[in-house]
């Protein structure tokens, strides 16, 4: 991948932080929280930070959709 393809504004992160997340479900961040302990979103651990990759977020949105 070239410097310019990593520039990009549209360029979406790979990995979100929880308030993030939050932001993009419209919820509180205790309920992101929920939803990762009862193993509804899938969640990462790196060294002691939580992320939720963007393609397990698009994942839970989509079985979420009625």
């Amino acid at each position: 991948m070239s410097k310019d393809e990593n520039d990009k504004p549209s360029r979406r992160k790979r990995f979100l932080k929880i308030p993030e997340v939050a932001q993009e479900l419209n919820c509180a961040e205790r309920t992101v929280w929920r939803l990762i302990e009862d193993g509804h979103l899938k969640a990462h651990d790196f060294g002691g930070t939580t992320r939720v990759s963007r393609d397990d977020l698009d994942d839970y949105i989509a079985r979420s959709r009625r």
